[in-house]
């Protein structure tokens, strides 16, 4: 996967879910600079039914098809209150993707964390959308019941 593949995925998850209140104006803005097709940021605020939103910072470098450095949050939270229900990121870090990353989801301490990913691979924008579909179907999240996995 390159940028520009990266770009069409997260339309794709954007313009194909059911859960969001009302559909955006595409494209979002994502930047993939002329200088550097290799790299991609994308900032955005989606808001869902029942007023929660994802708030969205990304920042994604390829080198030979392949995703290989992240910068992100993916923050999901009641939009009236601003009460976090999950916050999955690196802190905003360009972090080589081998790196861990974490999960943020005791609304009543934010700087509490699980460390539940072993990198951040798998945890990309169409994760974040598996965890938004989880919330509304009442399943449970993976990282639910466990406390800090050193060695996922």
């Amino acid at each position: 996967m390159n940028a520009h593949q990266y770009a069409k995925l997260i339309e794709n998850h954007v313009l194909s879910c059911k859960f969001i209140d009302d559909k955006p104006r595409w494209p979002s803005h994502i930047e993939i600079p002329d200088n550097n097709p290799n790299a991609l940021l994308w900032t955005d605020r989606i808001q869902f039914q029942e007023g929660v939103c994802l708030t969205v910072m990304e920042q994604a470098f390829f080198d030979d098809n392949e995703l290989v450095e992240r910068s992100f949050a993916y923050d999901f939270r009641e939009e009236g209150t601003g009460k976090l229900i999950w916050r999955i990121d690196n802190h905003c870090r360009k972090e080589h993707v081998s790196c861990r990353c974490h999960v943020h989801a005791n609304s009543d301490n934010e700087d509490d964390r699980t460390e539940f990913f072993s990198d951040s691979r798998s945890t990309i924008f169409p994760y974040a959308m598996r965890c938004v579909a989880n919330f509304f179907e009442g399943r449970h999240q993976e990282w639910e019941g466990v406390h800090d996995v050193e060695n996922v």
